[in-house]
């Protein structure tokens, strides 16, 4: 086997490894983090409590002109919410599925249906917290049979109903921005795919530029110093990709937490104050986590593809080697031919 071969080997070695480890700790840091942190601040509802939330609702809904704007909620803790949510629910997949028929190439088409598989996974996961009283969602759907934009609140009120005043929270930036040209701003804090896809690049830039290089190599390579910037500050761009997002919710929450002032009697004030904590405490430490996978992905990368460099510093010295015996031939062939 030659040099260039185990250092190809090499690097495809590193990569994997290092997608692992971004995998594991991605995966391990969000479960346990969660666990141990995150829910050991979720509140119990009494009867009273939930209650009491309703009302605060309502007047919220009322008073700071929801209603007007046509934000509804619907319960999945009485029947007529649960239906609405489950057609929602189909909603989603119908249009999930829809993408893979549309698809021509058969490669294409097969790739689209493990992706819509593990889409609708993923979907029905998160709507089965919220009928479980575990999470809520604000959602903007379009009614086809009128092509109305309804603003909606997804949550189970007997279990969960503090977090609907963070979710009143995210209407409400959605409401003040809709008004200026800040709407695609919103729309974007809210879209979390161009946040994953910011992630996997830098990932992926991290993980295929090499921590050190041949000076050969770089005069050929006018991008290089682009990926070594990225590489070298990998785990800070990844945690920085995330702040959209992190604001986003915060300011979400802030809106929130000012509503319940309003309208909360003081005990449950207080729990709605933990909850928000819960919710900022959730996505801080998303961003962290990320940030802290992508920065260990790099670094099981680079101490596997150590030797790397070097088998590519010996393969160019030998091609240099063989460079110049091939044109002492040539001279000394002229030399004779003379």
């Amino acid at each position: 086997m030659n040099d260039c071969t185990k250092r190809n080997l090499t690097i495809a070695s590193g990569v994997s490894a290092g997608l692992g480890a971004y995998m594991l700790s991605n995966c391990y840091g969000n479960k346990y983090v969660h666990k141990y942190f995150c829910d050991k601040i979720k509140m119990n509802v009494s009867p009273q409590d939930a209650n009491e939330y309703k009302i605060a609702i309502q007047k919220a809904l009322k008073n700071e002109g929801f209603d007007e704007y046509g934000v509804k909620i619907y319960d999945a803790s009485t029947p007529e919410g649960v239906n609405i949510i489950n057609q929602i629910l189909e909603d989603h997949k119908n249009n999930i599925q829809n993408k893979v028929t549309r698809a021509k190439n058969p490669l294409s088409k097969y790739l689209q249906q493990k992706l819509a598989k593990y889409k609708i996974k993923k979907v029905e996961k998160g709507f089965s917290a919220i009928f479980a009283g575990r999470n809520a969602c604000a959602i903007q759907r379009v009614k086809k049979s009128t092509k109305e934009i309804q603003s909606l609140i997804l949550s189970n009120m007997e279990k969960d109903p503090d977090s609907v005043f963070h979710e009143l929270g995210h209407h409400q930036n959605h409401r003040s921005l809709n008004k200026t040209a800040d709407y695609f701003l919103y729309k974007f804090l809210l879209n979390k795919k161009y946040i994953s896809r910011s992630i996997l690049g830098i990932l992926l830039v991290s993980l295929f530029t090499n921590k050190t290089q041949n000076p050969d190599s770089n005069k050929s390579n006018p991008f290089y110093p682009v990926g070594k910037f990225i590489k070298d500050n990998c785990g800070k761009l990844a945690a920085l990709a995330c702040i959209p997002m992190l604001a986003e919710e915060t300011i979400a929450s802030i809106n929130g937490q000012k509503f319940g002032q309003k309208y909360l009697p003081k005990k449950q004030w207080q729990s709605l104050t933990r909850a928000h904590l819960r919710s900022f405490s959730s996505y801080a430490k998303f961003t962290a986590i990320t940030g802290l996978s992508v920065y260990l992905a790099n670094l099981v990368r680079d101490i596997i593809v150590s030797d790397a460099p070097k088998l590519g510093n010996k393969m160019i010295q030998r091609l240099k080697k063989e460079d110049n015996l091939y044109k002492n031939k040539i001279s000394m062939s002229t030399f004779i031919g003379k």
